[in-house]
């Protein structure tokens, strides 16, 4: 016989809860080892009769409702109206005081009110991910909650709504269509942003944060992050340097635009290199070669560009906002042939109108 303390320990190694569950029926200490791991993670998505069995389990036995750390809900059973399976939502949550992580997937029912499902919960959740309620449902809900560190949210939301500084204060990780980042008035401590499918135009100016990348990386991060992303501005900060070990061994501008080429649909380019630093990879290059031949490697790199527009002059005392008044733009036809444009059809302030 092996010392009890080490079941734990061997159980931990098993990813097939159904491997657990024969392993619990070997004996009453296999039982008693292997339970916190069999209700640790509970996905009540595959079929509809197991949510109606987990709820009396767990509310006539409190101690296995301890061990739910990690739960995903499927809520879309059309052949029950929303009241039975709202009570029933209501129970299992309000029933799990340890739990850590709450999915709830897409659902075709309509609930009435998500604060009142949630009312008698006492679990503090660090990750929550909604696929099927409304933003300003869940609100009351979320300020219940000011230890989410990782927020998933799926669903479109009502125009006028906030997200004031009391709300996800210690949000680290967000995963959401873009047109919800507006509705933050105050900063979060936000390490990783997951942008959904629906972003189609981003303006970065990197002026106003941290990366501490350079301005290559920092556009092979997004072409990562949005891939199928159409129109894209960078306003780039200064001290960009290429890394000692790499200088001389490639061109100059190669990881710019090896960054470039990772995006798959991108049609509008608009680039503000560092202002003040005279000694950056950019304009190493650009007095010796030219508007039009940089130009021509943009769309060389990204073959699905139509338009590109890029500063010309370094300038000591130049405001963020007035590069484009010493900006170069050219535009590319459906044939392949390239122009530059008089006019300046590209500005800071209208490129961003593109769709």
């Amino acid at each position: 016989m092996l010392p009890l303390e080490l079941y734990a320990h061997i159980f931990a190694f098993v990813r097939d809860n159904r491997d657990l569950c024969r392993i619990s029926l070997v004996s009453r200490t296999f039982h008693r080892e292997s339970t916190p791991f069999l209700y640790h993670t509970v996905d009540l998505t595959l079929r509809q009769h197991h949510m109606h069995s987990f709820c009396p389990t767990i509310k006539s036995n409190h101690d296995l409702a301890l061990h739910v750390r990690i739960l995903t809900l499927y809520l879309l059973p059309r052949y029950l109206s929303p009241s039975p399976l709202e009570n029933l939502f209501q129970e299992i949550l309000s029933s799990l005081h340890n739990l850590r992580v709450l999915t709830i997937e897409p659902s075709y029912l309509g609930f009435a009110d998500f604060a009142v499902l949630t009312r008698d919960c006492q679990f503090q959740l660090r990750a929550f991910h909604n696929s099927a309620f409304g933003l300003p449902p869940t609100f009351r809900f979320l300020d219940s909650q000011p230890c989410i560190r990782d927020w998933t949210h799926t669903v479109p939301y009502d125009s006028g709504v906030t997200f004031l500084e009391t709300r996800l204060p210690n949000l680290t990780t967000i995963c959401v269509n873009a047109t919800i980042l507006p509705l933050f008035t105050t900063p979060r401590p936000v390490k990783q942003i997951l942008f959904r499918e629906t972003l189609v135009t981003f303006s970065w100016d990197r002026s106003l944060s941290l990366s501490g990348v350079g301005g290559a990386a920092a556009i092979s991060l997004v072409a990562e992050a949005v891939p199928n992303l159409k129109h894209f501005c960078l306003i780039d900060v200064d001290e960009d340097h290429l890394e000692p070990d790499r200088v001389g061994l490639h061109h100059p501008l190669d990881d710019l635009l090896v960054a470039l080429s990772r995006f798959k649909h991108l049609e509008t380019f608009a680039y503000s290199p560092p202002m003040r630093d005279f000694t950056s990879p950019w304009w190493m290059v650009y007095p010796a070669e030219g508007s039009d031949h940089i130009a021509r490697a943009f769309f060389s790199a990204q073959a699905t560009l139509r338009l590109v527009a890029f500063r010309t002059r370094p300038s000591c005392t130049a405001h963020r906002n007035d590069w484009v008044a010493s900006a170069k733009c050219y535009s590319k036809s459906p044939e392949g042939k390239i122009r530059k444009e008089r006019h300046l059809p590209l500005r800071f302030d209208s490129w961003r109108e593109l769709w």
